[in-house]
């Protein structure tokens, strides 16, 4: 595979990374080597904001609360969408005395447009964009998704989508999409990753079904009992990423 070129909106020092623990996995992706290849799967991807968010789905409508990264020169806000693609802004500015003005909504819209693609497509499902953009070589694609083995909130469901990003550049960023539940809440951060790219060849892959077979069974058992072999010793030691020494048997 040639290389993916990665066009980034930020300096941050927020860039595509691939992250072999989770926060509700610490032991179990520390020993168990297959656990940590999926969770480096692909690369875990920041969004187009420096800021803090919340956001919340509510009946019929989809709240969201703005912290400036700056309050000094930014001002708060609370946005909300209603189904029906109405949008109301509500300004919270830190002098209530201090009337807003126009260029303050049109400051805090265009806040908007940095983070969100789009809101209610469909219904409680929101777009998020991240600050980056894959250019994959020719014949690969890039899959856009939820970050694997991630379990703990705020995290809703997210959709996976498949994008032709070898020749495709419609979009400036790569769009993660999560569908929200009444009453779900997902605070985003500069800190936290909100989704994960990995990429994948486009040709088809032909499967050709079989039994499973007297050799199959025999090579699995086989395999099994080497791993209770007592001739097996340690060969091995590696140390995981929280200082805890995990050690590989080979014979």
């Amino acid at each position: 595979m040639d290389d993916v070129i990665c066009f980034m909106t930020d300096n941050n020092d927020r860039k595509p990374q691939k992250i072999s623990t989770r926060p509700r996995l610490p032991q179990a992706s520390l020993h168990c080597p297959p656990i940590t290849a999926g969770n480096e799967l692909g690369l875990v991807v920041y969004p187009n904001s420096s800021s803090n968010w919340e956001i919340q789905r509510v009946p019929e409508y989809i709240q969201v609360t703005y912290t400036p990264e700056n309050p000094v020169v930014d001002i708060p806000f609370i946005l909300s969408v209603g189904e029906d693609g109405s949008r109301m802004v509500q300004l919270i500015p830190k002098d209530p005395n201090v009337p807003t003005t126009q260029e303050d909504y049109q400051i805090a819209m265009r806040k908007i447009d940095t983070l969100f693609n789009d809101f209610h497509t469909p219904a409680g499902a929101i777009t998020l964009k991240a600050n980056c953009w894959f250019q994959t070589p020719e014949n690969w694609d890039s899959v856009w998704m939820g970050i694997t083995n991630q379990f703990d909130p705020p995290f809703p469901d997210t959709y996976t989508v498949r994008v032709q990003t070898d020749w495709y550049s419609a979009s400036t960023t790569v769009e993660i999409r999560y569908q929200l539940k009444i009453g779900q809440i997902i605070k985003i951060s500069k800190e936290n990753p909100i989704g994960m790219v990995t990429f994948l060849e486009r040709d088809n892959i032909n499967i050709k079904f079989s039994v499973y077979d007297e050799e199959l069974t025999t090579k699995q058992n086989k395999q099994k009992n080497e791993k209770l072999d007592p001739s097996y010793k340690i060969s091995e030691k590696n140390l995981t990423p929280h200082n805890i020494w995990y050690q590989t048997n080979r014979k």
